[in-house]
């Protein structure tokens, strides 16, 4: 898993991280979460508050792992 060189411009430094084990971190457990209580979270959308719990969890956790590898600004 090897990082992508960073832009030799300095100007776009400041936008790009790529990604990192951090990010990977978070990115990933947000797919687990998903992957878990998606299909339950449809099927019940009314009465199922843990999944929806879930669900709303794991869209923080992909924020949180798209920001930390730089590429939010353009979301």
């Amino acid at each position: 898993n090897q990082r992508t060189p960073r832009p030799t411009d300095p100007i776009e430094r400041p936008t790009y991280q790529g990604s990192n084990p951090i990010s990977d971190i978070w990115s990933i457990q947000a797919l687990r979460s998903v992957a878990k209580y998606l299909k339950r979270s449809i099927e019940n959308q009314h009465d199922d508050h843990e999944a929806r719990t879930q669900m709303h969890l794991a869209s923080t956790m992909a924020g949180i792992g798209f920001g930390n590898a730089g590429v939010h600004l353009c979301h």
